[in-house]
Parts: C-alpha cells; sequence; structure tokens
C-alpha cells in the first residue's frame, strides 16, 4: 500500500515498459515485471541484435520492415487476449508449451504464421545463441552443439514443421542427410550433396544468404538456415 501510494500522480504509462501490470507487480515485490509484453521486449532485442549485423538491405527499408513485423505481432497478441477471456485455460497451456526456461518461442510462431520466413529464420539461429548464452559470439562451438536443450530444439521444429506443412524443419533436413549416407560426423562429399538436394548451393556454388528462396516454395528443407547455423546443423540434426 505504502509503494502504491507513493506513486500516486504519477502519468507515465507505457504500454510495453510501464504498465498496469509492471506497477502491480512493483507494489507486490518492488520489481517491476509484466509478462504480458515480455514476448514484445525479446523481439526488440531480436531486432537490436538484427541491425548490428546488417548486412543485406538498406538501414529504412530495415526498420520499415520490422516495424511492418511489430504491428503484426501487437495485433495477434490482441487477438490472443480476446481468446483467452473465452478460453482461459485452454489458451495458457497452449502458450506454456512454447515457453521454456530458456526462450518464449510464441514470437517464432508468429513470424511463421504470417509468412515471414526470413526472420523466422534469423530468430530462430538468434534464439538458439541466447539459449547457449552465444548471442554475443554469434557462432556456435561443438560442446555448445553438445549441451543444447533437447526441449528447445524440439519445439522449433515442431513450429517449423506446423507452419510450412512438412515442408521445413530439422527433423526434415534430418531425414534429407540420412538419405544421402549422412551420419553424425561431418563429411564434406555429403554436406555438399545435402547443400544442394537442399537449396542452399546452385552448380555447387554456396548460395550467400541473400539469395536464399525465403517463401513457402522453396526446395524441401530449405529452412532452418539461420546464417550461422552453417554445418553445424547437422550436430543439431543428431539431437533430434
Amino acid at each position: 500500500m505504502i509503494r502504491a501510494e507513493s506513486r500516486l500522480g504519477e502519468c507515465n504509462y507505457d504500454l510495453i515498459f510501464n504498465n498496469c501490470e509492471h506497477f502491480a507487480t512493483w507494489c507486490k515485490t518492488g520489481h517491476e515485471e509484466s509478462k504480458q509484453v515480455k514476448p514484445l521486449l525479446d523481439v526488440l532485442d531480436f531486432f537490436k541484435w538484427r541491425m548490428e549485423f546488417k548486412e543485406r538491405q538498406s538501414y529504412q527499408n530495415l526498420i520499415d520492415r520490422q516495424n511492418d513485423i511489430l504491428r503484426k505481432i501487437n495485433h495477434e497478441f490482441k487477438q490472443n487476449n480476446l481468446r483467452q477471456t473465452k478460453e482461459m485455460v485452454p489458451q495458457m497451456l497452449q502458450e506454456n508449451t512454447l515457453v521454456t526456461n530458456n526462450f518464449d518461442y510464441r514470437i517464432l510462431e508468429i513470424l511463421l504464421k504470417e509468412g515471414c520466413w526470413q526472420e523466422a529464420d534469423e530468430l530462430t539461429a538468434y534464439a538458439m545463441l541466447k539459449v547457449l548464452n552465444r548471442d554475443y559470439e554469434r557462432y556456435f562451438r561443438l560442446i555448445d552443439i553438445a549441451n543444447f536443450p533437447r526441449e528447445d530444439l524440439l519445439i522449433i521444429d515442431k513450429l517449423w514443421l506446423e507452419y510450412s506443412r512438412n515442408l521445413f524443419g530439422f527433423s526434415v533436413q534430418k531425414k534429407i542427410y540420412q538419405s544421402l549416407g549422412g551420419i553424425q560426423d561431418y563429411q564434406y562429399e555429403i554436406w555438399e550433396n545435402f547443400s544442394n538436394k537442399v537449396g542452399w548451393r546452385m552448380n555447387d556454388i554456396p548460395l550467400l544468404y541473400e539469395q536464399l528462396c525465403f517463401g513457402i516454395n522453396a526446395p524441401k528443407g530449405h529452412f532452418p538456415h539461420g546464417k550461422k547455423i552453417g554445418f553445424e546443423v547437422i550436430g543439431f540434426l543428431a539431437i533430434i
């Protein structure tokens, strides 16, 4: 009560950074937190991470694209909130299956649902690096792959499978890799054949990330690519 009274007359409301849940949590615990907007904060962190490594678009085009995605995400969460009033328990159970102690994958679901394949692919790489606290380094070590939580990888795979109609996903890539004689260890010739099969190479030349096909008409197994996953994907296939 004392905490609440100390902020009487305050006019600093902000939907993302200082909303009613922030205030209520602060009154109770002394710490400002809002679980409702955490996914939006996560996607803002992702966009910041992405902008720091901008390679392919003009700055303004990328900003416009990300603002459009933010509007879609905001609309999706508003719709979810409306559905929650009607189906509170089922909705909460469904959302909880996409949230682990390491990452909130609801943003990935929205990007895939909206057909934002490039952003979904980059977010996949970001999430996997974030899970391992490697988002600053931007690459995986062998020990990171060995210790990657299977629960998180299965959620990522499930979302890619569901929204691509079983066209994309780690499990799809695993079947292709194994059909070519691939095993857990990296083998150059098989890796080349695999890259050709999933459309990462053309005429035996590796494609730049910007040359990939960011659409549902891409070759089977085309995603996740994730820019920085590269041939390390073989290690992750062993976890699926």
